[in-house]
């Protein structure tokens, strides 16, 4: 059953690698006929204009897109597609910004861009903090710093072939691959692979349902080791576009980091990680 992505939520510092992670996320509300919230935080002493936000209407126009294109048209809710909303949030701490905004608002989806460093991971240059992860408890996109991403900044094309969907007993697996189908859908991919990874022997491997389309491939592969590194030495060997995961976290999709499996991956990974949280109770 395909989830539907209504609310997209965009930190970012008004960077390149911020930018990276902005081109996926308007790739993905236009063609999920969503609402975008672009979220930039300012020091209580620093200074910034609106014009410094990344103009989406030029970024539409450069992909050629026209959002009352028929095509795009939603007939069942028509007045609130393609809203935009741009936010200016004077705090010194980016991470409790956006903590207090999930205290009153709601996001399906949050894409943000990490900076990846021998420290751990950075984002909007803070360290990846828990709380973030609490407050929002969605599916998150991360965009790590020098990857080339599968959404072309020229024209909004798609490179996304192959993704790789580790999976284990638990969290619950078929969450996973239902989130990599769904993606697939949103985006209108019509040629890709699914692979569907377990560590561990492939007798132990968790049975799954998988959709079967024209153009739509699925392989299983397995090997025994550490999780991480053989997670990554997968995606590596298979030149993965996207990397779908869950997490065990009980309170967001961070609560398994520091050194364990999905920061690591996330640490190491040369493509987009999109991190599942584990089901609300």
């Amino acid at each position: 059953m395909t989830a539907k992505i209504n609310k997209v939520f965009l930190p970012t510092n008004f960077t390149q690698a911020s930018y990276k992670a902005f081109i996926h996320a308007l790739k993905l509300t236009v063609m999920a006929r969503a609402n975008l919230t672009l979220f930039h935080v300012v020091s209580k002493g620093g200074d910034v204009e609106w014009s410094d936000f990344p103009s989406v209407s030029d970024v539409l126009d450069k992909w050629n897109i026209n959002l009352d294109d028929e095509q795009l048209a939603d007939d069942d809710d028509d007045d609130d597609r393609f809203n935009i909303k741009k936010m200016l949030v004077k705090k010194d701490d980016p991470v409790e910004a956006c903590r207090d905004y999930f205290l009153k608002e709601s996001a399906d989806l949050v894409v943000m861009s990490t900076h990846r460093g021998k420290r751990g991971h950075h984002w909007l240059g803070k360290q990846v903090a828990k709380p973030i992860a609490k407050a929002s408890g969605e599916l998150t996109l991360f965009v790590p710093v020098g990857i080339k991403g599968f959404v072309s900044a020229d024209n909004a094309s798609l490179s996304l072939k192959k993704i790789l969907i580790p999976i284990d007993l638990s969290p619950r697996p078929q969450k996973a691959v239902d989130t990599a189908i769904n993606i697939t859908n949103i985006l209108g991919v019509k040629n890709i692979t699914f692979y569907i990874y377990h560590c561990g022997k492939p007798s132990d491997s968790p049975v799954v349902s998988t959709l079967e389309k024209e153009g739509w491939n699925w392989e299983y592969i397995s090997s025994e080791g550490d999780p991480a590194t053989e997670i990554i030495k997968t995606a590596n060997d298979i030149s993965a576009d996207l990397i779908v995961m869950t997490t065990r976290g009980k309170h967001g999709f961070l609560d398994a980091f520091r050194g364990h499996t999905s920061e690591r991956v996330l640490h190491e990974t040369n493509c987009p990680l999109a991190i599942i949280p584990p089901a609300k109770d």
